[in-house]
């Protein structure tokens, strides 16, 4: 194995891992029941929406 495909490996797992996280706390923020009786606060960070070309 190459040294370039070691680093392509270390980043990628390191990309994917991060991606992958990002996305369980998104849909943790989405399929939270809201609570009627909790003051609404905006979330820590901004959720990233994809919407498709054209």
């Amino acid at each position: 194995m190459s040294l370039l495909d070691r680093a392509l490996l270390v980043c990628g797992r390191w990309w994917l891992q991060r991606t992958f996280e990002r996305a369980l706390v998104n849909l943790d923020r989405i399929l939270t029941p809201y609570d009627a009786h909790s003051p609404i606060t905006a979330p820590s960070q901004p959720v990233r929406t994809w919407q498709a070309a054209g």
